[in-house]
Parts: C-alpha cells; sequence; structure tokens
C-alpha cells in the first residue's frame, strides 16, 4: 500500500446479527406492518415437545429451523412455574414461503396458541434537531440513526478537534461536554503540565488558553466540531455524530496554520488524555516534526483523523498520509466522489463531505454549508468515538480494521485509491465492535446445535419405546466466532482439551475422541460412543476467541436455559405427570422409584411422585409412574438393568 504500510486488523464477521430495513417483509403504501422475511413467531399452549415441531416442520412448504428464546428457568415469583417464554419458538421457513399464510396454517395447529410474522419495529430515537431531517444528509446515508440505537456515545470519550478557532457559545454546543482541564485560570499552570491556565484546551497559533479565537474566515473549526459533537436532540439546529467530550485546540488562524501549531497540538492532546484527534487541514512535505507527533500519537493508541485534501492530487497529504494516521477522502450525497478529493494509495476510507450542513461561528445560532475532505473527517472522528463507546480497548489498527472492513464498497471493486475501502457504515461498523468486544458463546438459536441443547423425550425418538432409533455419537457445535484453545496466543488451534463431557455417574459416559473444524466456528466432536438413553450428558466448551478473551463459565443456569459455554442433552421419561414440563425432576425421580433408591410408603408425597414440584399432586402422577415402574409405559428406558445413583 505504499506509505501506508502498517497492518491492519481484519474483522472476521459471522453472520448479519440485525435484519436490514432495506429487507423488510413488506413495506407499502397501505401502512401494513413490515415483518423480517421467513421468520414466524409460534406461542404453543404447553412447552412444545418435538413431536409438536414436527408438527410444525410438515404444516410449511420444505425444511424449517426452529430456535428458543432465551429467558430465566422459571416465571418470576414462582418457582417451579415455567416462564412463560418456554412456550415459545422462532420458526425459519425457507426462502419464498409467504410468511403470513404460513402464519395462519399453523396457527391451526391445536397445540398452538398463536402464530404470527415477526414484524418489525421502529427506534423510538430519532432526533428532534430542527435541520436533522431536512438538511443533514450525512448521518442518513453512514446509518447513523441505526447505529444511535446501540450508543450515541460516552463522555469519557474524549475527541481532540484541532482546527481554527471555536464558538463555544454557540446554541448547538450548549449541552455538548467540552473538556475541561484540572487548570482553572488563576495565572498558575496547577496541573504541571507546561501550559498555564489551559482550562478549555489551548490556542496553538497565539500561545494563550483561548481556543476561541475565529475571526476572520473563522467558520471552519466550528463547523467542523459541530459535524462531531453538536448537540443532539435539543430542538435546535443539527445532531452531532456522537455525544463525546470534545477537546477544542486551536492550530489554524482563519485557514491557516504551521506544522509546529498542529504537531504540538497532537501531543498535548496525547498528554492531556484524547482519546482521538481530528485534524480537518494539511498539506504537502511531511516535516519530520508532524511525523514524529503522529508516531507518538499511534505508540500511545490515540487516532488521528485526517482530511485527505481538497487538491484533487495524487501527492501525498499530510498528516493524512502517514501510517499512523486514518486518512479521509469525501463523498457526496449519491456516494459518488468529491471532485477535488486528494487520491492515493494512503487513503483509507471515505465519508460525505458535499454540502454539509453544520454550525457557523459568525451568530450563536448560525449555521451554514461548507465541503471538502474537512468536513468528511468530522465523520469519522465522530464514528471513531462511537466505536470508543462501545469498547475502549480497542487499539488504533483494530479501528482501521473495522472502519475498512465493514464500509460501503464504492467505486472499484475492492480498495481503490479514490474511496479507500469505501464509504463509512456506522451501523455495521458498530455491529462488528459490538460482537468482537464480546466474548465467545455457543449460538443455541435456528439449529446451531445438533442435536439441540435441551431434553430429549425418548418416545419421540424411539420406535419401541426402548432404544433410540438413532444413536447419537457426534455433537455439532456453533459459536457465535473463532475460538481456539486457551492460551493459545498465536494461531487457532483447537482440540480436545477445549472441550470436556461431564461424566454421568449413573450411566457409561462416552468421551470426546476427534474435534473438526475447518473454521473455528462450526465445531463437530467425536464421540467414543453413542449417548446412551437416560443419560443426561452435559458438554463444557473451554475456549478463547482470538483476541483472547475467555468463554464465559456461569454454570448450569437450569431447565430452559441455554448456557454460553455448554449445550445439555437429556433423555428425560418425559412429561409422565402432565404438569406441562419436562425436567430433570422427572429423570431423577424416575431413575430413584425404579432402583428403589427410595421405598415411598403408601399414600405419602412421594408415593404420588409430585415430580416437578409443583405443590400438586393427584393419582395420574401414580398412575403413570407405576405403568413406568413395571414396564408398561412407552417411555420406559433400555437402561432400567443398570445401577443408577441418585443423581439429577
Amino acid at each position: 500500500m505504499g506509505p501506508k504500510s502498517l497492518s491492519v486488523v481484519v474483522a472476521l464477521i459471522v453472520g448479519a446479527m440485525i435484519p436490514a430495513i432495506a429487507n423488510a417483509g413488506r413495506v407499502n403504501a397501505a401502512n401494513e406492518p413490515e415483518y423480517v422475511p421467513g421468520e414466524v413467531i409460534v406461542g404453543y399452549k404447553n412447552i412444545p415437545a418435538k413431536r409438536e415441531l414436527r408438527c410444525a416442520k410438515d404444516c410449511v412448504t420444505g425444511e424449517v429451523h426452529w430456535r428458543k428464546m432465551r429467558h430465566a428457568p422459571f416465571a418470576k415469583g414462582k418457582p417451579g412455574t415455567p416462564h412463560p417464554l418456554a412456550r415459545v419458538r422462532i420458526i425459519k421457513l425457507q426462502p419464498g414461503e409467504d410468511v403470513p399464510e404460513a402464519a395462519a396454517r399453523l396457527s391451526a395447529l391445536p397445540s398452538v396458541a398463536y402464530a404470527h410474522p415477526n414484524y418489525i419495529t421502529r427506534a423510538a430515537f430519532s432526533p428532534n434537531d430542527i435541520l436533522f431531517s431536512t438538511e443533514q444528509y450525512g448521518p442518513q446515508t453512514i446509518r447513523l440513526p441505526e447505529a444511535w440505537d446501540l450508543t450515541v456515545g460516552r463522555g469519557g470519550v474524549v475527541v481532540a478537534v484541532a482546527d481554527s478557532g471555536f464558538r463555544l457559545d454557540h446554541e448547538d454546543f450548549a449541552d455538548t461536554r467540552i473538556w475541561a482541564n484540572s487548570d482553572p485560570v488563576n495565572g498558575i499552570d496547577d496541573d504541571g503540565n507546561g501550559f498555564v491556565d489551559d482550562f478549555r484546551g489551548w490556542d496553538f497559533m497565539n500561545n494563550d488558553n483561548n481556543p476561541a479565537t475565529f475571526g476572520a474566515q473563522g467558520d471552519h473549526g466550528t463547523h467542523v466540531m459541530g459535524i462531531l459533537a453538536a448537540s443532539t436532540n435539543n430542538q435546535k439546529g443539527i445532531a452531532g455524530v456522537a455525544q463525546c467530550t470534545v477537546m477544542p485546540l486551536q492550530v489554524l488562524n482563519g485557514l491557516n496554520g504551521t506544522w509546529a501549531a498542529i504537531a504540538e497540538a497532537i501531543e498535548y492532546a496525547v498528554d492531556n488524555g484524547a482519546d482521538v484527534v481530528n485534524y480537518s487541514a494539511g498539506g504537502p512535505g511531511g516535516a519530520g516534526i508532524l511525523r514524529d507527533a503522529v508516531e507518538y500519537a499511534h505508540d500511545n493508541d490515540v487516532v488521528v483523523v485526517g482530511a485527505a485534501g481538497n487538491n484533487n492530487s495524487a501527492v501525498l497529504y499530510f498528516p493524512a498520509a502517514y501510517p499512523g494516521a486514518i486518512a479521509v477522502a469525501a463523498t457526496d450525497i449519491n456516494d459518488a466522489r468529491y471532485f477535488a478529493s486528494n487520491f492515493g494509495d494512503y487513503i483509507d476510507i471515505s465519508a460525505p463531505g458535499v454540502a454539509i450542513h453544520s454550525t457557523f461561528a459568525t451568530e450563536a445560532t448560525a449555521y451554514g454549508t461548507l465541503e471538502g475532505t474537512s468536513q468528511a473527517a468530522p465523520h469519522v472522528s465522530g464514528l471513531i468515538a462511537l466505536m470508543l463507546s462501545i469498547d475502549p480497548t480497542l487499539t488504533i489498527e483494530e479501528i482501521r480494521g473495522f472502519l475498512r472492513d465493514n464500509a460501503v464498497d464504492l467505486g472499484a471493486v475492492g480498495y481503490d485509491e479514490f474511496f479507500g475501502a469505501g464509504r463509512i457504515d456506522a451501523r455495521a461498523t458498530l455491529d462488528a465492535v459490538e460482537l468482537a468486544s464480546a466474548p465467545p458463546a455457543i449460538v443455541h438459536d435456528g439449529g446451531s446445535t445438533i442435536p439441540p441443547s435441551g431434553y430429549i423425550d425418548p418416545r419421540d425418538e424411539s420406535s419401541n419405546g426402548f432404544d433410540l432409533d438413532l444413536g447419537i455419537d457426534t455433537i455439532q457445535l456453533t459459536f457465535n466466532k473463532p475460538v481456539r484453545d486457551i492460551n493459545m496466543n498465536e494461531g487457532g488451534g483447537l482440540t480436545i482439551d477445549a472441550f470436556t463431557i461431564a461424566a454421568d455417574e449413573a450411566v457409561a459416559t462416552p468421551t470426546i475422541v476427534a474435534v473438526e473444524t475447518s473454521n473455528n466456528i462450526n465445531v463437530t466432536l467425536t464421540l467414543s460412543s453413542p449417548i446412551p438413553v437416560g443419560a443426561w450428558t452435559t458438554i463444557v466448551a473451554d475456549v478463547e476467541d482470538f483476541a483472547g478473551r475467555r468463554i464465559v463459565d456461569l454454570g448450569n443456569q437450569g431447565p430452559g436455559v441455554d448456557e454460553s459455554d455448554r449445550i445439555d442433552i437429556g433423555f428425560l421419561p418425559g412429561d409422565v405427570d402432565q404438569s406441562a414440563t419436562v425436567s430433570p425432576f422427572d429423570l431423577f425421580r424416575f431413575r430413584q422409584l425404579v432402583f428403589e433408591v427410595i421405598a415411598p410408603e403408601f399414600g405419602t408425597r412421594e408415593d404420588f411422585i409430585d415430580t416437578d414440584r409443583s405443590g400438586t399432586v393427584n393419582p395420574v402422577d401414580l398412575l403413570h409412574f407405576r405403568n413406568l415402574i413395571v414396564g408398561n409405559g412407552a417411555a420406559t428406558q433400555s437402561w432400567s438393568g443398570v445401577s443408577l445413583q441418585p443423581q439429577p
């Protein structure tokens, strides 16, 4: 890549986590509700057995998948009572299936209480800034409203704006967090940083503590600051990209500055806690003092965002062209290249920069339009502030990677010298950051684990009531990101050491003999023998992602909960007491009775076997369990001749 030679960390993204609005199932003039294509929400009258899920598959065309809803084990305040979401499944249909029609067919099943499309909702947050809808196309283009659903920014993220003077009393900065140093105006350098009374930053052109000297042609800095961090949702003017803290540093008088001023400002920003430096200016030459300042920032993980310049030239433009900086080109409302935007193999990314409406310095209520890469750069700096609001540990090269890997490709396919990796996409970028910052986890939705984690009633899997028709000797897992063995440090080794299979003292437990994966996301475990009927088996993953984040071990969270680090496969005797709940209590009590671990007295609570501890005991419990004990029930297990211990 020419002068920009630092390696870029590639963020590998697994699947599309959020349904795109452009792909909504239905949008029409009649204002009918939109829904996620191919998805139906089904609410069952009771917790569905596998045979009832099979009926759902039979009602629609082609193979379908389903996923459970995440929920607590029991309803709040009602121990032992199943959570309401335990009855709900989301059915994924084949492409082209008519969603409302499929929902109607599913609703007609006797076991189903309701079925309807997975309707789309819209975020309630839409800024009420009066110019947001009419004058600001940039936020809409880069999908900021969708990104704001994840974060609007944190005051703990500090962005230094190195530019011309700033009108800090502008109405649209009234609620903006302006950086305040612990150096009050008293003629003393209280914090010992070499700058006396730098309470609100510094003016490096006039060597004073007033970065609000805007004078002639002074709109530039105020305009850039507004794009980045104007107060949002204040019923005034525009909406800034990020609600972060702004450190105002004056390095231009009007539109002119010096290498010394910007270099000193960058190092001041680094020394005083900035996370990002936005510099919407520059020039050719690349003097040593400026190069050293950018390297100083890079070494301290402070991001320098530089405008690529407006000369329609391939001449290197600094500081943007330094390898340690992020260089930003400009696009217009149609995602076309800004005609004057500089180009070259140092360009990282593009952002809206033509006809950008923002704050002006002429009056405290003034707004106006400017254009250029100066206006594109603060869009990127603001997005970086949002990224750091989600994960403050990101390095510069990780940030560069996220921006580039999630950009909308423009111009020639792939990277090109005019747009770089493309135009920024705020929502896609934040989705990627959020995923990468999350610890690894097993994905349980959509049939991602085979067999699915949960309870299996052998009556649904057995032709004779004693043996499974198909033994389970492989387990397929899907993780939310690539994983590897703990403490690998480098590489992506994934071995049997990363997985354990919990011993069931009651039944012979197989061992894991092989691990196969091509991408460290989809993993197949081969067992030494099939999991026997009647066993309760837990397979636990102890892995880390490629950044060293370890999977979270929360232990077994109880019936109906899909834990992030394990899958549970339980062959239970079924809902024999017709309590509408199949739980480990059924297996536990069944074992105790069959093998006479307990000897219930006639007429006692144990005799009637309130297995789910629901508080309701009736002759139906006794009838079903007596049938099981004497071997007359279809759910009598083939392990009845094995000596079992009372283990849940």
